[in-house]
Order: C-alpha cells, then structure tokens, then sequence
C-alpha cells in the first residue's frame, strides 16, 4: 500500500471514483499494482471504499477544535468539551460537580468527557477557565486544573469573569452575584467592564435603577430584586460561548500572571487582621 500526500502526482489524473472528501485531507491510498506510469486499476472503487469512511472522519477531525471550559467558581461546578464548527462552538459533554468536591472530582471528570470522544489534552485548541468571583478555594482548583493541563503542551488560556458571563448569558449590562454577609458581587459591562463588591444599599440602589438590566441567577438575589432578569447560573459551555470572540482573536491570557477574580479578600485575611472585608473595585477584561 502506497500513501501519497498533498494530493496527486504531477501528470497523474484523479480516479473518477474516488468519493468527494477523500481528497480534503490531501491523503490518497492506492494499492499495490497502482505504480507510477500504470493505468488506474479498474477496480479502485473497491480498494477505497473500506477506507472512505475512515478518511471522512480524519478529515473532520482534523479541521475541527477541541476546546476545554471548566468552572469551578460557584456552588456547583462544571466541565464542558467543545469543538469548533465553521467557527461555532459545538457543545460535545458537559459534567456537573457538587459543590466541595471539585479537588476529587474535576480531574476525573476532564479525563472522561476527553476519553469518550476519543482525544488528549495535546488535541485542545484552548482552555477556557472561569476565574470568579465566587468559592475561594473553587477558584483556586479551577485555576491550578487549567494551569497545570496547559503548561505541558503549551495550550493556550482564556480566563473569563464569572458575572461577565452571567450578564452575557441574560443579555443585560449587568449581573450581581450573592457574595454572603449582605455584600453582593457587582458587574456593570455597560462601557468599560467595572467588577466591584457592594453593601446591601449600595446594591439595592443600582438594582433599582437598572430594572431588567441587571441579570441575576439565585432566588435571594431575585426577591431582592424581583424587576431583575433571572436565569440559570452560568455553566461551562457559557463561559464557552462568551468566550468565543476572544477565541477567534486568539486574545489569550498569560499563565504566568494569571490570578482569581475575588474581589474581596479570603476569610483567612479577614479574620486575621482587621480591616474592612470590601474590596476595591476591579476593571475586568472578560
């Protein structure tokens, strides 16, 4: 069996029988008595239809991209396997994780969903990870998984804000997150993205005056803003999907300096010395 590639040699002609696609990846296999000089075998057709549907699914394998989107911020966490079709992301698997159990669980569950369609983590085209704000340690977890599967193979990362995808999931320009101790993580997307932590009564008072405009995802933030738009909390394939022009400019983060979108500092910090537990506002780029 001879395997030539890029398509024919010089002076030699397609066979009539070869099946459209079989040529998209530059692969033809010939057998044996097709040498250089002879005339094309006349049974051809029977030596390349066992391979047809092996080079069809090659051939998309080859020009679709695998992309990886894990989150991990909220309380309860997910993992979303992608591809890129014509230039959409194609949703493949998407796992759920309870909450607390993202340490055991979100390696497990990255190596399944790449298992069963039959890839690596060398294949991903990027790793697209949700950076917060939310569960400290959440954060944490998500952002060492993305760091250490993409550190080996050179894969690129995309970091996106949580509330940012929450806003873009609702349609709105802006999203508010429960932050606990009648504070509220606070998104406004509106002109240049502004990430803050709010009081309550700073919180009810920009709510107010957006209405619909303010996305929010839990039923406590809804009861306190019932003008609000309420969907589900953001997934993976969100991030996903949010991500997708950043993706297509290639516009990656740096591993190196890439950090958590907290907003507010940990309970260590806060119970350690004092100081106000408020952080300071935060531009984000996602």
């Amino acid at each position: 069996m001879v395997i030539l590639s890029q398509g024919w040699r010089e002076g030699a002609s397609q066979p009539k029988d070869l099946p459209m696609g079989s040529s998209a990846i530059g692969i033809v296999i010939l057998s044996q008595d097709w040498r250089e000089g002879a005339s094309q075998p006349k049974d051809l057709s029977c030596h390349l239809s066992p391979v047809t549907c092996n080079l069809s699914a090659v051939s998309c394998h080859l020009s679709l991209a695998m992309l990886l989107s894990l989150d991990t911020s909220g309380p309860l966490g997910t993992v979303a396997l992608a591809r890129l079709d014509g230039g959409q992301p194609i949703l493949l698997a998407q796992t759920e994780l309870p909450g607390k159990t993202y340490s055991a669980q979100l390696v497990p569950a990255i190596r399944e969903q790449l298992a069963a369609h039959h890839a690596h983590v060398a294949d991903l085209e990027a790793i697209v990870v949700t950076q917060g704000p939310g569960s400290f340690t959440g954060i944490r977890v998500g952002l060492a998984t993305a760091k250490g599967l993409a550190e080996p193979d050179s894969i690129p990362l995309l970091a996106v804000s949580r509330l940012a995808v929450l806003a873009h999931k609702a349609g709105t320009h802006a999203a508010a997150l429960d932050a606990s101790r009648h504070e509220f993580y606070w998104g406004d997307f509106s002109a240049e993205p502004d990430e803050r932590l709010l009081p309550r009564d700073a919180f009810l008072e920009r709510a107010l005056a957006l209405g619909a405009q303010l996305a929010v995802c839990e039923p406590s933030l809804h009861a306190l803003a019932p003008a609000a738009t309420r969907v589900e909390p953001p997934t993976a394939a969100d991030a996903l999907r949010f991500a997708l022009p950043r993706l297509r400019a290639r516009a990656f983060d740096d591993p190196l300096t890439l950090d958590g979108d907290y907003l507010r500092r940990s309970d260590a910090e806060i119970f350690s010395r004092p100081g106000s537990s408020s952080g300071a506002p935060r531009r984000s780029h996602a």
